[in-house]
Parts: structure tokens; C-alpha cells; sequence
């Protein structure tokens, strides 16, 4: 199944599901996914076309999930109502990305040109944050945390690289952006890319030479459509501890490690960085 198909129903869990996360004695950080605004219920005959009535906006998401952020003091929001922002930790900063980030545009009929379950995407607004302000003056690690992996993005850009600048624009109406960016200063280095969405476990190495992790997330019987790197697809068994799937990151700088401590169906994974 999916979400409660009622935009109302949904809010309902979404609060659910946060006063379940306040009785967490740690800090705790939500990402925005693709399912998380209720369009898929809000599609038209099967097409990425959506009805405005059934979305859930990201005002009332940042509200119910990531509103309670604003108090830590490592933690830090883009800014109201905007589903990214990064943490801090000792010489390591996690970024969290919304990749589904497309304009909320409706047409003459009424219904919205992008429907965020199929169409994803970072913003320009994001896009300039996260050049001008996420990685400025950030610690030696920088680790991206995402739900669709960062490749599998549209973009459609010229790039014009300096030795230290960068220049990123587009011209595309509904997704337009001009970053700017000086990085000379401080090296970052960048362990890791880590996502779900793809409802297997996979690692690759991106054109960039990035890691790039993804994770078995919960929700179906099976892990999903495509078996794991080990050609394994994973049952899920009602009722019982394999009915889900759950990673505990863990990263080493001074052992050049990450390890993923699997609960539920799959099993522990480790990666080593170059």
C-alpha cells in the first residue's frame, strides 16, 4: 500500500509520526521523500499531472517534522518552511538535501505541472545554499544525505570552472539558477553520498568519484524491483522482525571506514573510502 490517500488522513500521520520521534532521547532529523506530500494520490489518469488539493505543502511538513530543529544548536535550517539544511559534528558536517524540490506551478485547468512523487529535482534556491552557505566554512568532512541519489537528477546547466570559482547557471524557466561559488580556503573532503529511494542496497562510485550509498528503506513486501549488489532480493515477512529495513551509519576518519548496521531484512555492509 501507500500513504492514506486523504490529505487529511495523512497530516494525521505525519503528526503521528512525530510525537513517536519527540520520545527519542537524541536529536532527530527528517528528510524530505517523494511520497511525503501525498501527490501521488493527487495524480491524474497515471500521469506526473497532479490535483493541488491533494498535496500536503512543505509549510505544514516543515511544521509538523522539522520545525522542533530550529531549537538544536548544532543543526541548521536553510530557513523557514525550507525541508534542507545541514548538522554539525566534530570535524564532520551532514547535509540534508531535498530532492524533491520542483516549483509548485499550476496551470489554467487547475492542476499542478509537477506532481513531487515522479518529478524530482534541487531548486535554484537550494542549489545556491547549498554552494554559498553549506559548504562555506565547512569542517574537514562533509557527508550528503538525500532520499533520490543526487545522479539521478535532472540538470541541464553550463558550467565554467575557475581554480577556485565556480559558475553554475540555467535558463530553463521552471528550474532556473546562477550559483556562484568560491571555494579556495579550506579543503572539504567528501566521504560519502548516502540515499534510499531506489528500495535496494547498492554502492557505486559517481562520475565525480564520490561514494554514492543507497539503502533498502521499509515499506514493501520485497525490497523493491531490483535485487542488491549480491543479486539478493529481499522477502519481507509480515508480522515479524523482516517486515522492515533499517541502517545505523556509522563513520570513521581514522579508520577511512563507513559501516551500515542493518536492522531488519538485509544484512551489515562496510565501505571503505579512498
Amino acid at each position: 500500500g501507500n500513504y492514506p490517500p486523504s490529505k487529511d488522513e495523512h497530516v494525521v500521520m505525519m503528526r503521528d509520526l512525530a510525537a513517536r520521534f519527540s520520545l527519542c532521547e537524541i536529536p532527530w532529523l527528517c528528510l524530505k521523500g517523494n511520497h511525503d506530500d501525498n501527490s501521488i494520490h493527487g495524480a491524474v489518469n497515471g500521469t506526473h499531472i497532479c490535483r493541488p488539493e491533494t498535496v500536503v505543502p512543505d509549510s505544514v511538513q516543515y511544521e509538523i517534522l522539522s520545525s522542533h530543529a530550529e531549537s538544536y544548536p548544532n543543526y541548521h535550517p536553510a530557513g523557514k518552511n525550507l525541508l534542507y539544511g545541514y548538522l554539525d559534528a566534530p570535524d564532520t558536517r551532514f547535509i540534508l538535501l531535498n530532492s524533491s524540490d520542483v516549483p509548485s506551478i499550476i496551470e489554467e485547468d487547475g492542476t499542478m505541472r509537477y506532481n513531487a512523487q515522479w518529478d524530482n529535482a534541487y531548486g535554484g534556491a537550494q542549489l545556491s545554499w547549498l554552494a554559498g552557505t553549506a559548504l562555506h566554512n565547512a569542517p574537514e568532512h562533509v557527508i550528503f544525505l538525500e532520499h533520490v541519489p543526487f545522479d539521478g537528477i535532472r540538470h541541464n546547466e553550463s558550467v565554467r570552472i575557475g581554480e577556485d570559482a565556480l559558475h553554475i547557471s540555467s535558463e530553463n524557466p521552471d528550474f532556473p539558477y546562477d550559483i556562484r561559488a568560491d571555494f579556495s580556503g579550506a579543503v572539504h573532503r567528501v566521504p560519502a553520498r548516502i540515499a534510499g529511494h531506489c528500495h535496494y542496497d547498492a554502492v557505486t562510485y559517481d562520475k565525480a568519484g564520490f561514494l554514492s550509498i543507497t539503502t533498502m528503506p521499509a515499506g514493501r513486501k520485497i525490497s523493491g524491483v531490483y535485487p542488491d549488489d549480491a543479486g539478493i532480493l529481499y522477502e519481507r515477512e509480515p508480522y515479524s522482525a523482516k517486515e522492515t529495513a533499517m541502517d545505523i551509519f556509522t563513520f570513521s576518519p581514522s579508520r577511512k571506514m563507513i559501516f551500515a548496521t542493518r536492522y531488519g531484512s538485509g544484512v551489515d555492509r562496510k565501505f571503505p573510502l579512498l
